[in-house]
């Protein structure tokens, strides 16, 4: 498969072409197919899995963009896992699952999440696996700057990287450097959120938001600034529109709460995230003088503690 796949590609002749004749995707399919049928009592778990990934590969190479063949190949993935009696798979075989998870995210990005399968393998790994699939999702986005406006597909990035928001049921302590690295990731989607409208990025944010709330403090050091600075962004935005001037007014109420959220733990930051308000509320011009002395006044006792 690796050599017609270099092949397909190296060639003059489009992949289109190639296939006019003969559709080797299927003829692979069912080539496959009839070798885990024929060999399901006497072969294991980890080599199935291996030519099932050489597969994806060749789909790769030579259907880029085909999400469709991708799926079909995760659910023949699915029925051979179902089939095992345990389903403790060994490390290899954990491994090759989160191959098929990640391997396609190079070519189609946010596509993956519409595949109906990809929730239904994704249950077979440990949470080490899972967050290691999460953090390459979450970086594939940021690389690519997949820009995100739609709010199904968002809900379904937040649910996909769950493991890097909140503390699983079975969740192990990774080392410090690595969880920084993770949530700086996380911090970075949120500036990748651009609805339509006003409207369709405050609901995202907010999608985004109530995930962060389920998080430690730990995680709202890194999350949380995104979200207010996006925040921001909002309100700077609706401020100059007469007929939606209270809704600036809300937000930046929402924008306090959160900054005192932060201000139980992080004092230091919480403090620089005022100053960032008061900037914000100065260039909007929204009783500023009033509003900045209330703010100043509820967290002085906070900040005689830095």
């Amino acid at each position: 498969m690796d050599r017609l796949a270099d092949f397909a590609l190296n060639s003059d002749t489009s992949v289109e072409s190639f296939n006019q004749d003969l559709n080797i995707f299927m003829m692979f399919k069912d080539s496959i197919k009839r070798i885990i049928e024929e060999n399901s009592a006497n072969m294991e778990l980890k080599k199935f899995l291996d030519l099932e990934v050489a597969f994806l590969k060749f789909s790769l190479r030579c259907y880029p963009k085909n999400s469709e063949y991708v799926n079909q190949i995760l659910k023949d993935c699915v029925f051979i896992c179902e089939r095992q009696l345990s389903k403790d798979f060994p490390d290899d075989c954990q491994n090759n699952i989160v191959k098929f998870l990640t391997m396609p995210l190079e070519t189609m990005s946010l596509t993956i999440l519409q595949m109906n399968e990809y929730p239904n393998l994704m249950k077979y790994l440990p949470f080490t696996k899972r967050r290691l699939v999460a953090a390459k999702i979450c970086q594939a986005v940021v690389n690519l700057k997949n820009i995100l406006s739609n709010i199904p597909l968002t809900e379904q990035l937040i649910k996909f990287i769950n493991p890097l928001l909140v503390t699983e049921k079975d969740y192990v302590d990774v080392e410090p450097f690595e969880f920084e690295e993770e949530q700086l990731s996380v911090g970075k989607l949120i500036h990748l959120v651009i609805g339509d409208s006003v409207g369709t990025t405050l609901e995202l944010l907010n999608l985004f938001k109530k995930k962060f709330l389920e998080g430690e403090a730990k995680r709202m050091k890194y999350t949380l600034p995104s979200l207010i600075f996006a925040l921001f962004k909002v309100i700077r935005e609706i401020a100059h529109s007469e007929e939606k001037i209270a809704g600036a007014k809300e937000l930046i109420k929402e924008v306090k709460k959160l900054i005192d959220l932060l201000a139980k733990e992080h004092h230091e930051l919480s403090l620089r995230l005022l100053l960032n308000l008061a900037l914000c509320i100065n260039e909007v011009d929204l009783e500023k003088e009033v509003l900045f002395l209330k703010i100043n006044k509820r967290n002085l006792k906070v900040f005689q503690t830095v």
